[in-house]
């Protein structure tokens, strides 16, 4: 049984696996369901010097593998070792581990029941760079009414590594469709689809040609299985028609036409009720394309997601076609300081955001009340031009979280957050690091250095509603790896070169892509558009 010392009721997570004591047999890829409830933290096992055990713990970290000749290992797991010198005529019930992080205000863990005759154990689904102490409880009896404890370990989880695929710079390595340049998002059509069931969509922003303009556009996967083709190999039209919106960004296209869209990032998430709901930013006429909001558009083609047109004739939507009453008629979900047609988001630009489900559970959002969201937004109160703000879902509308009438950061200086679940309530997020940086000619720095933070909705208020007090701070954030092919690390400028990030579970975390743009203005050594959209996998899970 697993005890946390803080939670006030039962829930069920998946968290470690027993290995016996025959190396030659470990089982450290089997997980148990573990019971969490509340403990009194006062509680904990008696100490008795009467029971006569001597045992030494060891930690060490799992699944060492070597990239360019420096060693990592898993970002989630940890191995607890013993040597029990015990002697035999001591008999010892069972074995409780007792950890918790570093520096933390977190309370501790209590991993129970722990079989006699084991003499490791792994800890998984831990958090990525972060330091754990752990202990070895020696029970004596059933109760642990008397027990002894080892000496407190401490060792640290490592950073995650990514590994673009293909080649060891932007042009080499490998591209999932042709004339892609910017912002993916992937989606996997239901396997009950009438059409293309299993495939999987990417939606993106093309190359600027005679065919593609500014906008969103969609491209279907080449394969309806599990397989790496069916989320790294995509055509760009299908059955040589293009699908998507079509935006107007050019200076000009204020006066060409009646009412322009510039789309820019988007997510297109599965609807439990039926049907796909594209969300995304952009500017319009509404205030000379000035400032940005947040819009969707809802699908026409049911839970395919490909056509967004209300003319069965039509694949694609055109400038003229966003206006209310038009064949792609837009919502907007979160506007700016200043609208009367929405209440306040206390934002004066809403950017870059994306919403947070249990996407393990499921692909379709339930639209549950609750429901959160990232967005990268400026606020009125001037407390961020460039942070990550949050909003959480009533059943309708979107509502910012405030104090004292000002749109409260979660990350102060981030931008382009990515969500990924990892069962429950638990969540990470990623960004684009946008702290100031003291020096702006050091060559050497990354402009905007990619970095992790985590939450757990059992942390505070009702276990399954992710709070804005569930989020560690930006203080807490770790470290995230991009290396080439050939296992060498990005440069700092590299790095800077790549974003647009969108992270892809095909089925468990045991597999995790992150798609990105491949170069951009952000590296002052590239210093032009993207190659087109690549994609990594992560190394270490």
């Amino acid at each position: 049984m697993f005890t946390h010392l803080q939670h006030l009721s039962i829930i069920t997570l998946l968290l470690l696996s027993a290995c016996s004591n025959d190396t030659s047999s470990e089982e450290s890829n089997t997980t148990k369901t573990i019971d969490i409830k509340e403990t009194n933290t006062t509680n904990e096992e008696p100490i008795s010097q009467n029971f006569d055990v001597n045992i030494s713990l060891t930690l060490s970290n799992s699944n060492a593998q070597e990239i360019a000749e420096k060693s990592i290992y898993s970002s989630t797991q940890l191995k607890a070792k013993w040597i029990n010198n015990t002697k035999l005529e001591t008999s010892i019930d069972h074995f409780n581990l007792q950890l918790s992080e570093v520096n933390s205000t977190a309370k501790k863990l209590i991993i129970e029941d722990i079989n006699s005759s084991l003499s490791n154990y792994t800890l998984t689904q831990l958090k990525s760079s972060t330091a754990y102490e752990v202990t070895l409880i020696a029970c004596q009896n059933k109760q642990c009414s008397t027990s002894k404890k080892t000496a407190t370990q401490t060792l640290s989880t490592d950073e995650e590594y990514w590994q673009i695929k293909g080649g060891n710079n932007y042009d080499d390595a490998d591209k999932v469709a042709n004339n892609t340049n910017t912002k993916p998002y992937a989606r996997k059509i239901p396997s009950t689809s009438e059409s293309y069931a299993g495939r999987t969509l990417l939606y993106y922003g093309p190359k600027k040609s005679t065919e593609f303009a500014d906008g969103c556009y969609i491209a279907v996967s080449n394969a309806d299985n599990d397989t790496y083709d069916n989320i790294a190999n995509f055509e760009t039209t299908i059955e040589g028609t293009a699908h998507g919106l079509i935006g107007s960004c050019a200076k000009d296209d204020l006066t060409k036409y009646t009412n322009p869209v510039c789309i820019s990032t988007t997510q297109a998430i599965t609807l439990k009720s039926g049907g796909v709901r594209l969300f995304f930013e952009a500017t319009t006429s509404e205030d000379n394309m000035k400032y940005t909001r947040s819009y969707s558009i809802d699908s026409k083609d049911g839970d395919v997601g490909l056509d967004f047109n209300s003319d069965p004739l039509l694949t694609l939507c055109t400038p003229d076609d966003y206006q209310k009453g038009g064949n792609c008629e837009i919502k907007k979900d979160i506007g700016v300081i200043g609208d009367t047609d929405i209440h306040s988001s206390y934002f004066i630009n809403a950017r870059q955001g994306k919403i947070g489900f249990p996407t393990l559970d499921s692909m379709a959002w339930d639209e549950s009340n609750g429901t959160f969201r990232v967005i990268t937004a400026s606020d009125s109160c001037g407390l961020s031009d460039n942070g990550l703000f949050y909003s959480t879902y009533d059943g309708s509308d979107w509502y910012t979280y405030t104090q004292d009438n000002c749109a409260v950061p979660l990350v102060k200086y981030a931008h382009g957050p990515v969500i990924q679940h990892l069962g429950q309530s638990r969540y990470k997020l990623y960004y684009e690091d946008a702290t100031p940086l003291n020096d702006q000619e050091d060559p050497n720095t990354s402009s905007k250095p990619f970095h992790l933070i985590y939450a757990n909705g059992a942390n505070t208020g009702l276990e399954d509603i992710v709070d804005f007090d569930d989020w560690e701070s930006g203080d807490k954030a770790r470290e995230v790896n991009f290396v080439w092919s050939d296992g060498t690390l990005l440069t700092t400028k590299e790095e800077s070169g790549i974003g647009d990030h969108m992270v892809y579970v095909p089925s468990t975390l045991e597999e995790q892509y992150i798609y990105v743009n491949l170069g951009g203005l952000d590296n002052p050594d590239w210093n032009k558009a993207a190659a087109g959209i690549g994609i990594a996998k992560l190394l270490n899970p």
